[in-house]
């Protein structure tokens, strides 16, 4: 079933080449990403060539026509979420010779095509192939579904997991019960996302959605101007228990594509990315389980990965005239955030040391975004 997949969204029989053939990973990486076309940016012959390209992808590679824009100037299209189909794309994925970051800078190329606002394709290609790394041994699926603690291990260069984000403490934390490490918190979790799709409706993001997507496979990008956040991954709480709203949390990703994103934090980013704020957890919500918050510096010009420390506990007066009971806060959860900065080797395993040049390129051909550096970005005291 699986090598008739492959058949059906290369269009060929036998021949299974990929690399220098851009419809064909565009077929491949659009059932991974969530790769769209956007034609009303184009005229003249560039428009030409992008509506024969998106309608290509349609007569051959198994991309969907939803409509026809009004005026009939347009089609509306998308690589339909199918299980079957993004197994297929992954297994040729694995092919000697086959680099995501080359295949996504040669379809970013093509004229029409929607580069995201921030970077988040680069987002999540780089967790793509992190998740592949996991999921396939010796080219071979092992498993579609991946510990938290294995993902986040494959995830950063060297020895990055174990001696920063292994013992890590939560930055922003509900009540004290719920003090315990990242590899204690997230031991018996689990991930299963094996491709993205992009939503477009704002009050979608909720954990009743993510509950759904987590059986799917399917991670979120997010509507255009979403605030705070670019990327949603649904996380499986109990990995022995039933896949229900109470037993999803969020790990929740802000890409940044501008160079004055650096390996400083910026308080500021992670405060916006309120769980609650957003709408993943119901403001009725009380206990709500851990959440993971990252930020993508892109295009930062050093690299490093930084952890985001609780506050410091304050110690109370000697004298203490009466006791007062703390009251519980309204909205409470807790959360463990990091910030990476730049998108090279030396920040993500995925990334090997030859693809450096290739990712700088990707960065360039999304361009900079004027959107991440407003006002609100900006603050005078980094986190450590």
């Amino acid at each position: 079933m699986v090598d008739f997949a492959i058949q059906k969204l290369l269009c060929a029989s036998k021949d299974y080449k990929v690399s220098g053939d851009t419809r064909r990973e565009f077929a491949i990486m659009s059932r991974r990403l969530a790769l769209d076309f956007d034609t009303t940016v184009c005229d003249g012959k560039e428009k030409q060539e992008a509506e024969r390209n998106q309608m290509t992808q349609v007569e051959r590679h198994m991309r969907v026509c939803l409509g026809v824009k009004e005026g009939l100037d347009s089609a509306v299209t998308v690589a339909a979420s199918e299980p079957i189909l993004t197994e297929a794309a992954a297994i040729v994925m694995q092919q000697p010779g086959f680099q995501s970051c080359r295949s996504l800078r040669n379809i970013l190329q093509w004229p029409g095509m929607n580069k995201g606002d921030r970077g988040e394709l680069i987002t999540c290609n780089i967790n793509i192939d992190t998740l592949d790394s996991v999921m396939f041994e010796d080219r071979q699926l092992k498993s579609l579904s991946v510990e938290v603690t294995s993902y986040f291990q494959a995830l950063f260069a060297s020895d990055i997991y174990t001696k920063k984000i292994q013992s890590m403490l939560p930055s922003k934390l509900a009540d004290d019960g719920r003090k315990q490490t990242f590899a204690a918190t997230f031991a018996n979790s689990r991930i299963y996302v094996t491709h993205f799709i992009k939503v477009y409706d704002y009050k979608v993001v909720s954990v009743e959605f993510l509950a759904k997507c987590a059986t799917r496979g399917v991670a979120i990008v997010c509507a255009d101007n979403q605030p705070a956040v670019d990327v949603i991954f649904p996380i499986v709480i109990n990995k022995d228990k039933p896949i229900t709203k109470e037993n999803v949390t969020a790990l929740l990703k802000q890409s940044k594509n501008d160079v004055r994103f650096s390996t400083k934090v910026l308080p500021s980013i992670f405060h916006a990315m309120d769980p609650y704020a957003l709408g993943v957890f119901d403001k009725s919500t009380e206990n709500p389980p851990p959440v993971i918050r990252m930020v993508y510096a892109l295009a930062s010009r050093k690299s490093g990965v930084c952890v985001v420390k609780p506050p410091q506990r304050k110690l109370p007066p000697r004298v203490v005239k009466q006791k007062v009971v703390p009251k519980k806060k309204k909205y409470a959860y807790t959360s463990f955030d990091i910030w990476c900065a730049q998108a090279s080797s030396s920040t993500f395993r995925a990334i090997q040391t030859d693809e450096d040049e290739y990712m700088r390129s990707c960065s360039s051909c999304l361009g900079m975004c004027q959107r991440c550096s407003g006002p609100q970005d900006n603050i005078s005291q980094p986190m450590q």
